[in-house]
């Protein structure tokens, strides 16, 4: 889950590549058994955007499957449903013998006319869909969206009911790096997950159309990555601490020196004490009794 632009569809697209070749995930050294993938997308051109995806991240195109609707009753494509068309899609599994993964982008385009706030109605169309990927032992990634509520812890930032969450085996977030000057590095972050103990989080970039991981997994914490309270705490952490130890670079100052530049610098007197907590400056007292100065020295 992420919010729109943050890459969340073209991340669908590497694991398509990736399980169509099988290559080796960004965080593990090995081949994958490789198979097909069935997207259904309502987010994105097939021609225009896409097949240019998938042939930028190396995908074998011949084993994706596009299921962009059904054949009702008279014969005309409508747009698929998850609420009445479960046959259909285990129909297109059953015509697909390596099937591997079905990639559903976005998850709340293809419930109808449920209503994705309440609990009931959403688990009434997961548990089928859970159904599907059990029995033919096939991997189902959907994408949904954040709220625009960041005061709320992370999990409870999925757009509709937190069924969405509490049904999937794994949830992960997506989000821009706050602190990347670029504004370019995404963070791929795991929110729940049933099926490992404390997964690492990565950090990738989109190049050329495909995405590209870094080399090493992150240590991230989810909540301060999706809040943007967090995020702007962190950058005056930042700030603070470059500032404080470019001040005490030359040898100590005196503490009443310090808070006055702090001021012109409008640094709070909370983040500097954070800022020297984190740099582990000393404090001490030079001179006796009332008239002696505190100082401060990295």
């Amino acid at each position: 889950m992420g919010d729109p632009g943050v890459g969340k569809s073209f991340l669908l697209i590497y694991l398509t590549a990736h399980i169509t070749t099988g290559q080796s995930w960004p965080d593990i050294g090995m081949p994958i058994i490789k198979g097909s993938v069935i997207i259904l997308t309502a987010e994105d051109g097939l021609a225009d955007t896409i097949r240019i995806r998938a042939d930028a991240a190396g995908a074998d195109v011949k084993k994706i499957k596009i299921l962009e609707g059904v054949r009702n009753e008279k014969g005309n494509r409508q747009y698929f449903n998850l609420t009445e068309d479960i046959p259909a899609l285990e129909q297109a599994i059953n015509n697909t013998k390596d099937i591997r993964l079905i990639c559903i982008d976005p998850l709340t385009a293809y419930l109808g006319k449920i209503n994705s706030h309440k609990s009931s109605e959403v688990r009434g169309v997961l548990a089928p869909l859970a159904g599907l990927a059990e029995k033919y032992k096939v991997a189902i990634v959907a994408i949904t969206h954040l709220n625009k509520n960041t005061a709320l812890q992370a999990i409870y930032r999925t757009m509709g009911s937190l069924s969405f969450v509490a049904a999937a085996r794994a949830a992960w977030a997506v989000t821009t790096d706050e602190n990347d000057m670029s504004k370019k590095r995404r963070l791929l972050i795991p929110l729940k997950t049933n099926l490992s103990i404390d997964p690492t989080s990565l950090a990738f970039r989109i190049i050329d159309n495909r995405v590209v991981f870094e080399e090493f997994p992150i240590d991230i914490d989810v909540e301060e990555a999706l809040s943007k309270e967090k995020h702007e705490e962190t950058s005056a952490l930042n700030d603070a601490v470059s500032w404080l130890q470019e001040a005490l670079e030359d040898g100590p100052m005196p503490a009443a020196v310090i808070h006055h530049m702090r001021n012109e610098n409008h640094i709070s007197d909370a983040t500097l004490r954070r800022a020297k907590e984190k740099l582990g400056v000393k404090s001490y007292k030079e001179g006796m009794a009332e008239k002696g100065k505190w100082i401060w020295k990295l």
